[in-house]
């Protein structure tokens, strides 16, 4: 398949390859915002805006990284390209600790909402309302304490619900492009 979703564990291993300052799912959430908003982004300028220094011609474990980054940038631009009701956001494995998926979320949010500041929206000068509550929404759970969460059901429904709310956030501001 060629648009198959990467192992988030080799995306997190890939840009720690490329001396990152960003993680896997901050990474993503920024590029999906990208995206959503309509940037022409091209894989080299993506990849190396993540890259804290240059890789060495010939240099196989960072070709290695590259391509595991390219097969995250293919995957997430056909589901933007396919403009369809759903798409995932690229956070730890489900059978992860509870508390490591909620970070991821948060830090999918928080590159999310970097890209929406790249595009220059102000949602508090938008009217409208649905979108600014969203955007909103968006932040109070990127600064959630995900180290303080148990791994019970309560917790793990919680958790559910908001990565639920952060898609339906996420694809309301798409189709609202305020």
């Amino acid at each position: 398949m060629q648009n198959e979703k990467p192992n988030f564990e080799d995306v997190r291993e890939a840009l720690n390859i490329m001396q990152a300052l960003t993680t896997a799912s901050e990474s993503h959430g920024l590029l999906c915002a990208l995206f959503s908003f309509g940037a022409e982004v091209k894989f080299t300028a993506w990849s190396d805006s993540l890259m804290t220094k240059s890789l060495e011609e010939g240099d196989l474990v960072a070709i290695s990284a590259l391509q595991t980054m390219k097969k995250l940038y293919d995957y997430t631009k056909a589901q933007f390209d396919e403009k369809g009701l759903s798409f995932d956001l690229f956070i730890p494995a489900d059978d992860e600790e509870l508390c490591y998926r909620a970070e991821g979320l948060a830090n999918w949010i928080k590159g999310f909402l970097s890209g929406v500041g790249l595009f220059g929206l102000d949602f508090e000068k938008t009217d409208k309302k649905d979108v600014k509550e969203a955007i909103n929404d968006l932040m109070q759970i990127s600064y959630m304490d995900h180290s303080e969460l148990g791994d019970d059901e309560d917790s793990e429904a919680d958790f559910l619900e908001l990565l639920e709310y952060t898609r339906v956030a996420v694809l309301l501001i798409d189709s609202e492009k305020v």
